[in-house]
Order: structure tokens, then sequence, then C-alpha cells
């Protein structure tokens, strides 16, 4: 995240966010794993820029198949409906969404759709890496 915060912490401190909102897991997964590697970056991110982390500002409504597993198709259709916003403070307009890996886009798209549902204005993705997927 050091690096991330090197190369675009300008744009960054300059979208003014409300908030820091990592992609969330299901809990199933969660309970196996221990952790959500989006929530790490994302305080780490709060730590950096000094905007809160909203760990719990979205949620996975539904388990879905990995994403990993799947076609660029697949994954728009697995990730339908499968998040909801949560814990957003009231007035929340912007919102930095973190994430471990962007490949199509389809997670960030569905997040995006669930927070502008509550009324979130802009939402703008930070990733660590982007994949390719074949």
């Amino acid at each position: 995240m050091e690096e991330i915060w090197k190369r675009y912490g300008r744009l960054i401190r300059g979208f003014c966010a409300d908030a820091i909102v990592p992609v969330p897991i299901h809990r199933s997964r969660r309970a196996k794993r221990g952790y959500n590697q989006a929530e790490l970056l994302a305080r780490e991110l709060s730590r950096l820029c000094g905007v809160p982390a909203r760990s719990r500002g979205l949620m996975r409504v539904r388990a879905t198949k990995a994403q990993k597993e799947l076609t660029a198709a697949e994954r728009q259709r697995n990730l339908e409906h499968s998040f909801a916003a949560d814990r957003l403070p009231e007035g929340t307009k912007r919102v930095i969404l973190v994430d471990d890996i962007y490949t199509t886009g389809s997670t960030a798209e569905a997040c995006t759709r669930a927070l502008r549902r509550a009324g979130v204005q802009r939402v703008l993705v930070v990733t660590v890496c982007i994949g390719k997927n074949e």
C-alpha cells in the first residue's frame, strides 16, 4: 500500500472521500480464511490518508463462486445482487472502494451499484494489482 500511496496519494487525497470501504467477502469464506485481504488493505490506506475505513460499509449478501474460476460474462452474473450497502454514515457521498485484485471489473461494478443505491455519488476504486482473465 505504501507504493500505491507514493504514486497515487495526490489523486486519493484530491478525491476528498468520506469513507474507505473494502470489498467484503461472505461470512463463510471469512470463517474459512480468517481474514479479508481487502479489509487489511483498506485499513492501511485509511492510516496513510486519514479517511475512515468502514469495514461494514458493504456486505456480501450471498455466497458466490470464486471469480477466478469464471469467464468475464459468468463473473457478472455471479455477482448480481451479491452486495448491499450496510453501515455507511448518513451523508456519505464519496467512497474509495478497495480490493486486492482487479480483473474484469465485475466486482468493482457490483459494489459500486450497491453503493450508488445507498446514495453514494462517486466511487474511486483502488486495487493492489490488475489480473488478466484468460
